[in-house]
């Protein structure tokens, strides 16, 4: 398949943005994946191919590589997996998507979004999200969809934070809604029904709502993970509570992102639609 060509690349960008060509590409992008994901997710699963990063549902995904055009050195990767080969999805594994039966045909999975540790600057975030985007537009497919993880070895602090952030103001409505086959047994239960979004704003006041986590220090403000705050930004909802990735030692938040719902002028950037 050719290269990407998008408003987000242009011809003086340090960066290219393209899907793997050949093996070798495949392979620089498994190999990110294998220097990047263990150190921040934490002890999980042994690959099965010594360096790199891989897992059998790798075999019907495409993969996009933004490369630093000085080096050829792999800056950023992520799978997408279109629903023509999509015999299942990852997120079958991890949550019942029933509900989202009558958009899975054109949904296209995200998977193991990866940033070289000196390439964090936003640049590469936002060419591999109009990446995502120009994919799924060029194949006719308006659904963009993931898991984002979050480690629990804090304890659940962060996920329980997470959660109690995205249910007030970012979950899907309730037909789009998916139930995790294995919840995260949270310490800090949500003072809602995890099926119904809590009514009015976030509280103001300095102290934290019934059944929130505990901040980690004074008057610490609770921060979403700057990835999953970008995610957010370009319009993405949270299906439902997290699953549990005992394996990871992470709680899973499932993300649907409707590509003919950019109404947002960040996210008309980032993809490239026109007001």
């Amino acid at each position: 398949m050719s290269p990407f060509i998008t408003p987000s690349s242009p011809s003086g960008s340090p960066y290219t943005l393209a899907l793997a060509q050949d093996s070798a590409d495949v392979w620089d992008a498994l190999r990110l994946r294998h220097q990047v994901l263990p150190a921040e997710l934490g002890t999980g699963r042994v690959s099965p191919v010594p360096g790199i990063d891989i897992e059998e549902i790798d075999l019907s995904c495409d993969h996009v590589l933004v490369r630093e055009r000085a080096t050829g050195l792999v800056a950023g990767t992520c799978r997408l997996l279109p629903p023509a080969r999509a015999r299942i999805l990852h997120a079958d594994g991890r949550f019942d998507l029933g509900r989202l039966a009558g958009i899975r045909r054109h949904l296209v999975e995200v998977g193991r979004v990866c940033l070289h540790p000196a390439h964090r600057d936003g640049a590469v975030m936002r060419l591999l999200w109009s990446g995502m985007g120009a994919y799924a537009r060029e194949r006719g497919h308006t659904w963009l969809a993931g898991s984002y993880p979050v480690p629990l070895h804090d304890g659940g602090v962060l996920a329980a934070g997470v959660w109690d952030r995205v249910s007030r103001g970012h979950l899907a409505p309730p037909h789009l809604r998916v139930s995790p086959l294995g919840p995260w047994p949270s310490p800090w239960p949500s003072p809602w029904p995890p099926s119904e979004s809590p009514p009015g704003p976030p509280p103001q006041s300095p102290e934290s709502p019934p059944g929130s986590p505990p901040a980690s220090s004074a008057g610490e403000r609770f921060r979403v993970p700057p990835l999953l705050q970008g995610h957010l930004r370009l319009g993405a909802r949270v299906c439902g509570p997290p699953a549990h990735d005992p394996v990871y030692c992470t709680a899973e938040f499932f993300l649907l992102l409707s590509l003919n719902d950019t109404d947002n002028r960040y996210a008309r950037h980032v993809f490239g639609v026109a007001a």
